[in-house]
């Protein structure tokens, strides 16, 4: 999810989040023959951030 706000011409604030339920789910996942077990790929945690842009 992204938002962002224009306050004036030059500036921009900004924010976004990711995964924000921190759900801890395989993206992807395989059976390795060698090591007889499966192996998966999990989603990426919980991530907020936020910034200010400004234009010259």
């Amino acid at each position: 999810m992204n938002v962002s706000y224009r306050p004036g011409e030059n500036y921009e604030i900004f924010g976004y989040a990711n995964n924000i339920f921190d759900n801890r789910v395989p993206t992807s996942k395989s059976f390795d023959r060698m090591l007889g077990k499966y192996s998966a790929a999990m989603a990426t945690p919980r991530e907020f951030g936020f910034g200010v842009k400004v234009r010259f």
